[in-house]
C-alpha cells in the first residue's frame, strides 16, 4: 500500500499546474512544426502535405484538449476520474468533457489513416 506523505507532488494540483505549464510548451513547438509542415515541406512531398496538416491539427486539438481543457485525473484500474482543467471552472458538465475526449480521440485516428 501506499503511503500519503501530503506533499504538493501528491496533490491534484501539481498535476494540473503541470499540464497547464506544458500547454505552454506544446504550443510553441505545435506551432513551429505546422510552419514545417506548410511552408519547408521540399517540392517533391507536396502530395502529402494534406495528410501531413490534417493529423497534426487533429493531434494538436487533442493535446490541447487533454492539458489545458480538460486534464483529466484518472483512478486506474477503475474507470473513474474527474476533470480539472478550464472547462471545469466554466462550468462543462464531466459528460460533455468526455463527449467531447472520445470524438476528439477518434479523430486523431481518423487523422492516421486520412
Amino acid at each position: 500500500m501506499c503511503e500519503y506523505f501530503n506533499t504538493f507532488i501528491e496533490t491534484e494540483n501539481f498535476y494540473s499546474y503541470t499540464l497547464h505549464i506544458l500547454t505552454f510548451f506544446e504550443i510553441l513547438i505545435n506551432s513551429f512544426v505546422a510552419f514545417c509542415i506548410l511552408f519547408k515541406t521540399p517540392k517533391n512531398m507536396i502530395s502529402v502535405i494534406p495528410s501531413m496538416i490534417i493529423l497534426h491539427f487533429t493531434s494538436t486539438i487533442l493535446d490541447l484538449y487533454l492539458s489545458l481543457l480538460t486534464c483529466p485525473f484518472i483512478f486506474l484500474p477503475y474507470a473513474a476520474g474527474y476533470p480539472l482543467g478550464l472547462f471545469k471552472y466554466l462550468g462543462v458538465p464531466t459528460s460533455i468533457q468526455v463527449y467531447f475526449g472520445v470524438t476528439f480521440i477518434g479523430d486523431t485516428f481518423l487523422g492516421i489513416f486520412w
